[in-house]
């Protein structure tokens, strides 16, 4: 039923083959288009927003099995490991508080928010890592409303 999900464990992004299918995909309104190109940029951070917990991770001393066992393939492990993330700044804070909520303290809490039915939906858009990518999202609708008409 959605339009695109991002796979850690094998570092996919994939996408709803039925909606993209151009019999379909063409004949979108606008909205619609709308909510194709917010979705894909939602779960296109989660990617980053993983990538950067992993560079992070790395500037912070992890070894290419520590980011294994977190779940990165060796391929990502091996390219955050060459772009540490070495500086105290925004892209690190942000890393860090992405990496508590999925792996530190706040994974209990994230766990039950993700898999409990009943959990809160505010629960599940004020985790860090949720909050992050439904405003890249936002952006991109605002972006795409913003856009000029043929």
């Amino acid at each position: 039923n959605t339009w695109a999900t991002v796979t850690f464990r094998s570092w996919t992004l994939d996408l709803n083959p039925a909606n993209f299918d151009p019999t379909y995909y063409d004949f979108l309104s606008a909205d619609d288009q709308n909510d194709v190109a917010s979705t894909v940029y939602h779960e296109a951070r989660h990617a980053e927003q993983w990538f950067r917990m992993a560079r992070e991770r790395a500037g912070l001393g992890a070894t290419q099995a520590d980011l294994e066992a977190l779940g990165h393939p060796s391929d990502v492990a091996l390219a955050a490991l060459a772009h540490p993330i070495l500086q105290c700044d925004r892209s690190q804070y942000e890393a860090e508080e992405w990496y508590e909520s999925v792996y530190g303290s706040g994974r209990t809490h994230r766990d039950t928010t993700l898999t409990d039915p009943s959990a809160p939906y505010d629960d599940y858009r004020g985790l860090p890592e949720e909050r992050d990518a439904w405003g890249v999202g936002s952006e991109v609708e605002r972006e795409f409303d913003e856009r000029p008409t043929p």
